[in-house]
């Protein structure tokens, strides 16, 4: 499907701006409570199943509101790359820059990701150090727990997603196997991450699926094949520079 084909279908709510308590609340006005979900979780009134142990800024959680899974993200991870910084300096939040994009790539037909429902994020100096998330919950099994035997099964699936991902103008940016959910619907991507130029962001999930399942992920564009050559290049670079030093180092 080429940009042209991609059908725009009504808005299913359309997004509001709050400032209250020090953040910039965005949320969707289709008439339900998420600034309550955001705040019930955020007291701990709301029983909560964590699904991200390992990283102490960043926590990602299932929950259940009035009949409704939810999966909220309170995350207070600054960027530690310099161009990451620079990119939320320029660009403003990341949440809620994401919450617009992927809800104009739903109003356009985009059926791989989930929606955003809230994001509530710290306001105060040029980088936002806390943010809130509410989000639609994907029912489904996750890659990444079927075994690496069973990958070439849902290889296809797989490019299918991310090819619909980056025609709408995303890119998932980490393709680790938990962020594919096999759904009775297809597959979906959870946890888009890319900070940056979505040609970059394009190009580093086709160099990715390449190494890790040896899938070949057809880039739609020169700057898209650009950025895959440049980031191929870089690496090489690298690679060779580690192995002088270590040369230099033994002698």
């Amino acid at each position: 499907m080429t940009k042209a084909a991609i059908k725009t279908v009504k808005p299913s709510g359309e997004m509001i701006l709050k400032q209250k308590d020090g953040y910039d609340i965005f949320l969707k006005n289709d008439g339900y409570d998420y600034e309550k979900i955001w705040r019930d979780f955020e007291r701990g009134d709301l029983p909560a199943h964590d699904f991200s142990l390992l990283n102490k800024e960043h926590r990602v959680a299932l929950v259940k509101y009035e009949g409704r899974s939810f999966v909220v993200k309170h995350d207070w991870e600054v960027p530690r790359h310099f161009e990451n910084k620079l990119w939320r300096v320029l660009r403003g939040p990341f949440y809620s820059n994401q919450m617009k994009q992927i809800r104009r790539a739903i109003e356009r037909g985009c059926k791989v990701v989930p929606d955003i429902y809230l994001t509530a994020e710290k306001r105060g100096g040029f980088i936002r150090k806390e943010s809130f998330v509410v989000m639609e919950y994907i029912a489904g099994t996750n890659l990444g727990s079927i075994g690496d035997e069973n990958f070439p099964l849902h290889h296809k699936a797989m490019l299918t997603a991310l090819g619909e991902l980056h025609r709408y103008g995303m890119a998932l940016g980490d393709c680790n196997p938990s962020n594919f959910i096999i759904t009775d619907a297809g597959m979906k991507l959870i946890d888009l991450s890319w900070v940056g130029f979505a040609c970059t962001g394009k190009a580093k999930d086709a160099l990715t699926v390449k190494k890790w399942y040896g899938m070949d992920l057809p880039l739609q564009g020169p700057l898209e094949r650009m950025a895959f050559a440049y980031i191929v290049l870089k690496g090489r670079i690298q690679k060779f520079m580690r192995g002088f030093k270590q040369r230099l180092k033994r002698k």
